[in-house]
């Protein structure tokens, strides 16, 4: 028998049973969800505002100080040289 995660056959059962309360019409599911984002529009996050969050990020400062410090290839500690 193949393992299931229970994590997906529960998003599995939910669309099923969505898709039962639209009467398995996937056109009246899609204009229902349609409908609930346009009701609760100003609670999502637009591509856009993920856009400039992300420049945001990217263009944080990088210099946190110096590193005195190196990892290995093995993992192991190695004094780093002084710059």
């Amino acid at each position: 028998m193949k393992w299931k995660d229970p994590v997906v056959e529960e998003v599995h059962e939910i669309r099923r049973q969505m898709m039962r309360e639209f009467g398995n019409d996937f056109h009246k599911l899609c204009a229902h969800l349609r409908a609930k984002e346009e009701e609760h529009s100003g609670q999502y996050v637009t591509e856009e505002e993920l856009r400039a969050k992300r420049l945001v990020v990217a263009e944080a400062p990088t210099d946190y100080g110096k590193v005195d410090h190196e990892v290995g290839g093995d993992g192991a500690e190695t004094a780093a040289p002084a710059s």
